[in-house]
């Protein structure tokens, strides 16, 4: 038997609970497989581009890839298990997904940023997000044991994520996220006065 999300993360796992209820059974819950066709599939994908039925707005086109990625393979083991003659979602048609561009803070920025932040409950947080560059997830379940203050530097081994309304701490995805960063000594020394 097939299990969804077999060895993937919660988050990933409820990512793909929330594509299936909220865009793939209320479209396709009551179309019998036999019956699901590629041009059916194409005008829905078309459709999401335009208006989501979720919130109104029009989905960006990796979030239609999303939902494209999780629902082929699912049409694709009704074909091995002889349910289905061919996959109608094979040849479907996705817009190109825009490539993410981000902007960078200059140095007269980060002054201007380290400047409003001192002596506030953002300062240390936020400096570590920039000094270290880790993610939202990596800081929030950073602990002061992760500190190495003797030889200034901090080790980002875990990720909180939130799914649904609970917050979860677990290992990252890749061997590669786990690493130890050398801390700049004024971030050890704001560490120290935390």
């Amino acid at each position: 038997m097939l299990q969804l999300g077999k060895g993937k993360s919660p988050t990933t796992i409820s990512g793909y609970k929330d594509i299936i209820k909220g865009y793939l059974v209320p479209a396709f819950g009551r179309v019998k497989l036999k019956d699901l066709t590629p041009l059916a599939l194409q005008k829905y994908y078309n459709s999401l581009y335009e208006r989501s039925p979720l919130s109104g707005k029009p989905l960006s086109a990796k979030t239609v890839r999303n939902i494209h990625v999780l629902f082929s393979p699912a049409l694709q083991r009704a074909v091995q298990l002889d349910i289905l003659k061919k996959n109608p979602a094979q040849n479907i048609e996705l817009q190109k997904v825009k490539r993410f561009h981000s902007e960078v803070y200059d140095v007269a920025e980060l002054s201007q940023l380290f400047e409003a932040l001192t002596g506030t409950d953002l300062e240390v947080p936020v400096k570590i997000l920039i000094y270290m560059g880790c993610r939202r997830g990596e800081l929030l379940a950073l602990t002061f044991d992760k500190v190495d203050f003797l030889n200034s530097t901090i080790t980002i081994d875990s990720n909180t994520v939130k799914v649904k309304s609970q917050a979860i701490t677990k290992s990252p995805k890749t061997e590669s996220s786990i690493r130890t960063i050398d801390a700049p000594y004024s971030l050890i020394q704001l560490l120290k006065r935390t």
